[in-house]
């Protein structure tokens, strides 16, 4: 299975608008966040400290140290975040204009939709400065910082070239096909290889960055941002359904895994969007492929966070507070709070994301003439559940496993070794696959009766064992590699992880469930800093021509695992 390796990292910045000249007027800072220091210098002038209430000037001379974020509202309807350890050199201010040059670190930028076409505020960076266009998104993946800007029907990706590494080629995604590099749009149904990988990532980054400043639980940090990405995801996502479908999965599950509260209404999008074809068969491929995408996204990141706050406590409580576990104690702490973690995440995404399919295939239904009787019955009654279960099942499952090993690999720097090792990696796969395939079939027997259908309980079940033993055995494998282990290592684990994922998996479904087919992995998940996941509401970005080769991506089918950009996302707040 491939592997994104992390994910939204910190912040780069939000490019928009063309200055103009006009009169000038005074700017204001509005707020100041964090302890550290912040200073301005005025025509030369020696450096003051800013205090918040200040008045910014044209050819003031920023600059913010360490921990402290600048708000500069540079005129009515536009807010500049100067990030820390960054410098900004006011170019041009007056009515409706402001051009700030970024001299180092970032900003990132929040204007008022309702001026777009009246204002003119720009950043200048080495890049040069665009015209305003569409809302745009900057965030931060595999180290790669990438620009989501959003316009009618179209989303375009532009990754900042970074020395000595390769560099994605910019992406452009709309009614008329897919653009690479800003080559002739072709059918995304054309592309193979690396061209299609390059496509696929680019479709997660942008419908996780807008789902992330759309999710509820970031409202309050990113303000009036998070109202204009609710309203986009619909578009984003309609934009990637009918433009890049091979996509579909591998956004979605990304997407969810990034803000889970929001993959109930990242389905309901896709199977809209696929509604809007007219074609039966469309909406059937689609709601399975985003239902199981979105549940096993979402179950991944909510798993993964309560898997390290249960084990921590336990581990906590096993050790009496005096640090450190004996094999045994690790043992019994990550094969409880595996279970417990992934049980929970499993069983409420289940539902939320079954209920939230059902009702997406019914409102279809409405409009799409050969979704009858008896294929609405199987899509909402059975295969719903199904994708549903098989989703959660596997996201909780290596978000448990993910997220358990890390704590339990800080807590017993002693067991690294021979036996000790494999007993506490068999215990992860055990209870997370345990778990979370007991709480998936829990979440879509729910789900049913709640909708007053009758599930295919075998069907169910068998899914749910499946999803279960191979998001445990891969997350217990990865998370051993990330702890530490080497290929060698990690090689040795394999066979008795495997076995031990799937008979947790058996008993967790009461089915039979093979061993799952893992290949165990060689490289760590790179640590992921503080994320900023930011929207400002114009901007489009200059052209670059730089290319370069893609990450491998993994797409979806409705019985192969989607492997989403790691879900822990650490959002910074972008505006007042």
């Amino acid at each position: 299975m491939s592997y994104f390796s992390s994910l939204f990292a910190s912040v780069s910045l939000s490019i928009t608008v063309l200055a103009a000249a006009a009169v000038a007027q005074d700017a204001k800072i509005v707020k100041i966040v964090g302890d550290g220091a912040a200073t301005v210098s005025r025509q030369g002038a020696a450096s003051v400290t800013i205090t918040q209430g200040m008045s910014v000037t044209l050819n003031d001379d920023i600059t913010t140290g360490p921990g402290v974020d600048l708000y500069v509202e540079v005129y009515p309807g536009a807010i500049a975040t100067i990030k820390e350890n960054s410098r900004v050199v006011v170019e041009n201010l007056a009515a409706n204009v402001a051009l700030l040059e970024l001299k180092s670190g970032n900003i990132v930028s929040q204007l008022d939709p309702a001026k777009r076409n009246t204002h003119s505020y720009g950043v200048r960076t080495p890049k040069g400065v665009a015209a305003a266009r569409g809302t745009v998104y900057v965030v931060t993946v595999q180290g790669v910082n990438y620009t989501v800007t959003t316009g009618t029907g179209t989303v375009s990706i532009v990754a900042t070239p970074v020395p000595g590494q390769p560099t994605p080629a910019p992406v452009n995604i709309g009614p008329g096909g897919v653009s690479i590099g800003g080559a002739t749009a072709v059918q995304a149904s054309t592309l193979t290889g690396a061209d299609a990988q390059a496509v696929n990532l680019a479709a997660a980054v942008a419908v996780a960055a807008v789902a992330t400043v759309a999710s509820p639980s970031n409202a309050a940090a990113f303000g009036a941002a998070s109202t204009v990405a609710t309203a986009e995801l619909t578009t984003v996502m309609n934009t990637v359904v009918t433009s890049v479908p091979a996509a579909i999965g591998i956004a979605t599950a990304t997407a969810s895994a990034a803000a889970p509260d929001t993959a109930a209404a990242i389905v309901t999008a896709a199977v809209q969007s696929a509604a809007a074809t007219g074609n039966a068969a469309t909406v059937s491929t689609v709601a399975q492929t985003a239902t199981q995408a979105a549940a096993q996204g979402a179950a991944q990141g909510t798993a993964a966070a309560a898997a390290r706050t249960a084990a921590t406590a336990a581990a906590t409580t096993a050790s009496g507070g005096a640090g450190g576990l004996t094999t045994a104690e690790a043992v019994a702490v990550a094969q409880s709070s595996a279970t417990t973690a992934a049980t929970t995440a499993a069983s409420t995404i289940a539902t939320a994301i079954a209920q939230a399919a059902a009702t997406a295939v019914n409102a279809a239904a409405t409009t799409v003439t050969g979704l009858n009787a008896t294929t609405v019955n199987a899509l909402t009654a059975t295969q719903s559940k199904t994708s549903a279960a098989q989703g959660a099942a596997t996201g909780a499952a290596q978000g448990a496993a993910l997220g358990v090993t890390a704590v339990v690999a800080a807590n017993a720097p002693g067991n690294s070794a021979g036996g000790q090792v494999t007993a506490i990696a068999a215990a992860v796969a055990a209870g997370a696959s345990q778990g979370a395939s007991t709480g998936a079939i829990a979440g879509a027997t729910q789900a049913a009766a709640d909708a007053g259908v009758t599930m295919n309980v075998a069907a169910v079940n068998a899914a749910a064992g499946t999803g279960a033993a191979s998001g445990a055995a891969t997350g217990t494998m990865q998370g051993a590699v990330n702890a530490g282990a080497n290929a060698a290592q990690a090689q040795g684990l394999l066979t008795q992880v495997t076995t031990s994922a799937a008979e947790g998996a058996s008993t967790g479904s009461g089915t039979t469930v093979a061993a799952p087919v893992v290949i165990a992995p060689v490289s760590t998940t790179p640590t992921t800093a503080t994320t900023a996941v930011t929207t400002d509401a114009a901007g489009a970005q200059p052209t670059t021509d730089a290319a370069g080769a893609q990450a491998t991506t993994t797409t979806n089918t409705n019985t192969t695992p989607i492997t989403p950009i790691d879900p822990t996302i650490n959002v910074s707040p972008s505006g007042g």
